[in-house]
């Protein structure tokens, strides 16, 4: 069945998607490429053991993933309006949560970088500015014969200090958020790594469960014979 005869996305597609968008993440990816991304990811669910369709694009797949992120946001503003109303989490609604919160810690992330960067320009056309006109009026003093102030010199060192902490500064955060970056990595490989124990362990389970099943039809079988 092509993905042009089959519209509609099931249950179970749903999950097939989440789960392989969580463990792939191309949601985090930057824009340059990750249309690849998502088709590589398309690839992969379609090759899925029972998945049914034959057929997806990478299009399709990050349509539908906005689209179930979207109206799994909606769900949770309203559900939080209605007081004392508590709701059991199934497996879609365990993703989308996992998935929601990576979601809005790189948006945060982010966005803490670009406002670092922004401040950083600020503050540079701020010193530029300062420092050219310092030069303009010591150089303009200095035509009219008068020594230049001793408090430009005391102001241009202040400000040059100024600058010096603020550096500092923007770097110590940094490194704060780079090692806080590390160690949300660290957490979300160890939550990946229990992850794959439990499916694991699980796909065992099953396994051990149907020889036995089998091995009690034969059983059976032979008894009944």
């Amino acid at each position: 069945m092509t993905e042009g005869r089959r519209r509609n996305f099931t249950e179970e597609d749903d999950l097939a998607l989440l789960r392989q968008a969580l463990g792939g993440r191309p949601f985090l990816q930057p824009r340059v490429g990750i249309l690849a991304k998502w088709d590589a990811l398309a690839a992969t669910t379609v090759a899925g053991q029972n998945f049914p369709r034959e057929s997806l694009s990478g299009k399709t797949v990050s349509g539908r993933f906005d689209k179930l992120v979207k109206a799994h946001r909606e769900h949770v503003a309203e559900a939080g309006l209605l007081s004392g109303v508590s709701e059991e989490e199934d497996e879609k609604t365990t993703l989308l949560d996992e998935i929601i919160a990576l979601i809005d810690d790189h948006a945060t992330r982010l966005a803490a970088v670009i406002d670092n960067e922004l401040r950083k320009r600020v503050r540079e056309e701020e010193v530029s500015l300062a420092v050219r006109r310092l030069a303009m009026e010591t150089l303009s003093e200095s035509s009219e014969g008068r020594q230049p102030k001793k408090r430009k010199e005391t102001e241009l060192k202040e400000l040059l200090i100024s600058l010096k902490e603020q550096e500092m500064a923007d770097r110590k955060a940094t490194r704060e958020a780079e090692a806080l970056r590390r160690e949300q990595e660290r957490k979300e490989d160890r939550e990946d790594a229990a992850r794959g124990r439990q499916d694991a362990s699980e796909n065992m389970l099953k396994l051990v469960g149907a020889v036995t099943e089998n091995i009690l039809a034969i059983i059976r079988a032979q008894k009944s014979g």
